[in-house]
């Protein structure tokens, strides 16, 4: 009986939107700060900005930030502040493609602005059963945006077609992440 009560209590917490929003982000600025991350928070936004190395010669800001609006926890980094006009349709196959393999995440373009981002999310009530998801969003959204920096850089900088460049990925990849072969 006390069980289900603890249960039942705890369910109804949860529902309630602010909850989720102040338990995320307060489990989102402890993680920030064990691992001792270069970063930022904004209280009054509910944001961390922090800024990482994703190669040698590049540091990039990275963003995140809980939303009860949306019930969502996200991180985003601008890939590319501006592009060639020229490039436009090569740039949207180009995240075409790669939107069809990454996971939680996507590639969103404004041409208007010749500017590419990416956006990766998490539900907040997930984050509340297990709080290995928010460690998981950082770490997940890190690696995605160096592969897709990578990617982009070889579009624009060495003019190389979309699909030389998703292949050279994929290759990449299944060279990092061997499969066991029975």
């Amino acid at each position: 009986m006390l069980n289900n009560l603890s249960k039942a209590i705890r369910l109804m917490k949860y529902s309630n939107s602010e909850y989720r929003m102040q338990y995320v982000w307060k489990e989102l600025k402890k993680y920030f700060s064990i691992q001792k991350f270069d970063h930022g928070v904004y209280e009054d936004r509910k944001e961390i900005e922090a800024h990482y190395n994703i190669n040698d010669s590049e540091i990039k800001s990275f963003w995140y930030w809980a939303s009860k609006q949306e019930n969502e926890l996200y991180a985003t980094t601008d890939i590319l502040n501006i592009y060639p006009e020229e490039s436009t349709i090569d740039i949207f196959i180009l995240a075409s493609h790669l939107n069809s393999v990454i996971k939680r995440s996507k590639i969103i373009i404004d041409s208007e602005k010749s500017k590419v981002t990416l956006l990766s999310k998490i539900s907040l009530f997930d984050c509340l059963y297990d709080k290995q998801l928010i460690p998981y969003l950082v770490c997940s959204h890190f690696e995605y945006t160096k592969d897709i920096d990578w990617a982009f850089k070889k579009l624009i900088l060495e003019k190389e077609e979309p699909v030389f460049i998703i292949n050279e990925l994929i290759k990449s990849i299944e060279k990092s992440n061997p499969v066991n072969k029975s």
